[in-house]
């Protein structure tokens, strides 16, 4: 089967980038052009509302779709943007200053369709300095939706989901300035259980603006 042919079989994941114009938004669109998984887009959203940088030199072959209003997006306004933009089956987000493994979204997209149940996936995140070095800080939390309701233990990046579960109204809250990405996985567990796909294919930059505990 021909590399084409073979990205057509395979559902689409839609990468949700909220921008806001750093310097690292280089790194990240590198980690997603280098993504061992054929199907992909990316969303990427003028946060700042000061304009996109032409990123086709650092996405390879992912098509781009940008979104822009031509003023600043609130961080939940952001993602319900990108959200509305997004064709894929499954969605993720990637914050303009992280980064994602070669594996991490062919990880989650093979663990979702062997188990079946579950609509909802996510990774090990490793934690890292302002430069990219990294820290001994993990996020590896087993999936526990009684301590989802007390402590924000997935990084927005390290989880994967299917959009049929966008047809249960769950939304960004757009009244919320942080812990936004934190009320939406509250608002997608009440819909289905999160598979923990035990490796470490997501890194956080400390000193961005996630909430993340």
């Amino acid at each position: 089967m021909s590399p084409e042919k073979s990205a057509q079989a395979r559902p689409r994941v839609s990468l949700i980038c909220r921008s806001i114009g750093r310097a690292q938004l280089t790194q990240a669109m590198q980690s997603v052009s280098a993504q061992t998984y054929p199907s992909l887009e990316i969303i990427l959203v003028d946060a700042a509302g000061t304009g996109l940088p032409d990123i086709s030199a650092h996405s390879g072959n992912v098509p781009v779709i940008q979104v822009s209003k031509g003023q600043r997006y609130r961080r939940a306004q952001a993602a319900n943007a990108g959200l509305d933009a997004a064709s894929g089956e499954y969605l993720l987000f990637l914050d303009d200053d992280d980064w994602i493994a070669p594996e991490h979204i062919a990880n989650l997209v093979g663990a979702l369709e062997q188990q079946g149940q579950c609509r909802a996936a996510y990774s090990n995140t490793r934690k890292t300095d302002r430069d990219g070095e990294m820290t001994d800080s993990v996020f590896a939390e087993d999936y526990d939706p009684v301590l989802l309701m007390r402590d924000n233990y997935i990084p927005i990046h390290a989880m994967l989901f299917h959009r049929s579960l966008l047809t249960h109204n769950c939304r960004f809250d757009e009244t919320f300035d942080i812990y936004e990405d934190w009320d939406f996985w509250l608002q997608l567990n009440q819909h289905t259980d999160f598979l923990h796909v035990d490796a470490e294919t997501a890194f956080y930059r400390e000193g961005g603006e996630s909430e993340t505990a």
